[in-house]
């Protein structure tokens, strides 16, 4: 899974809640008092916001969040990266002078 710029990774399979998330964004509490209040237009805009990057969007390499059958579809036929062949954009910046 893609989370913005970062691999997340697992042995096992990785899943987003989105109900779970919701549940919990509404939860929170600081000194008893709720954090995203529902009851405003403000609090109902927040929660939109905190809200909305929990579902995963295939076919979106743009998206917060994609799923690793996505990735896999968007990288086919593209080079692995691995030990072995890292470093490559390293030796044009040394070429280049740039540090």
């Amino acid at each position: 899974m893609r989370v913005s710029t970062a691999m997340l990774v697992s042995r096992g399979p990785l899943g987003i809640d989105a109900d779970r998330w919701a549940r919990t964004v509404k939860s929170y509490k600081i000194d008893g008092r709720v954090v995203i209040d529902l009851s405003t237009e403000r609090g109902r805009e927040r929660f939109a916001e905190l809200t909305a990057d929990t579902r995963l969007l295939e076919n979106q390499s743009n998206a917060f969040l994609e799923t690793c059958a996505s990735i896999l579809r968007r990288t086919d036929g593209m080079e692995t990266i691995t030990d072995d062949n890292m470093g490559d954009e390293w030796l044009y910046l040394k070429h280049h002078r740039w540090f």
